[in-house]
């Protein structure tokens, strides 16, 4: 089997499930990342770079741009990795900061899950606890920094989530396709 996984930093929440799929020595194994350290055994790790920081002026899409410009640096890399022969039969990638939002374009014929660890929403998470709610202008902000998130998770065939209060957080079209599963468990 191949797999890759992408996530901003290496390894990031998949240490574990990288590390034991690079251990099947038929599987080949990519970790496709902006940074981090180190290696882990059977997993080549390959890097990508957003070119540019985000300039929109408006506080409301500097999220959705900087997500999107994150999705065509790992778009990008993708379309190197197929030209070189890697098609992978998992992508399997952190749903947030837009990793996810251009690979199916890359590889169609992958299966796409997602890991679904954190939608945010402007009331009853971490964000309003034991504080006044957010005010109206930082609520709307927050709200449209979700769209690149939601652009990506309609294009997975399956999403992870640790917990169940994590899948809670997400919008109950998304939930539908999430499943729980404790990675933290795997050896």
């Amino acid at each position: 089997m191949k797999i890759l996984f992408v996530h901003p930093n290496f390894p990031g929440q998949f240490l574990r499930l990288a590390a034991a799929m690079g251990q099947h020595p038929a599987d080949e194994v990519v970790f496709l990342s902006a940074t981090g350290e180190g290696e882990l055994a059977g997993v080549q790790r390959v890097s990508y770079a957003v070119q540019k920081q985000a300039e929109t002026p408006h506080a409301y899409v500097r999220e959705v741009e900087q997500a999107l410009l994150t999705g065509e640096a790992v778009w990008s890399v993708g379309r190197a990795l197929r030209a070189q022969g890697f098609v992978p039969d998992v992508v399997y990638g952190h749903a947030s900061w837009g990793v996810l939002l251009f690979l199916r374009e890359v590889f169609p014929e992958a299966v796409h899950v997602g890991y679904c660890e954190w939608f945010m929403r402007s009331a009853g998470q971490y964000l309003d606890y034991g504080t006044a709610p957010l005010g109206a202008d930082e609520a709307c902000r927050l709200r449209t920094s979700q769209s690149a998130t939601l652009l990506g998770l309609l294009d997975l065939d399956a999403g992870v989530s640790p917990f169940v209060w994590q899948k809670k957080q997400f919008p109950l079209e998304i939930q539908q396709n999430v499943d729980n599963i404790f990675l933290n468990a795997i050896n």
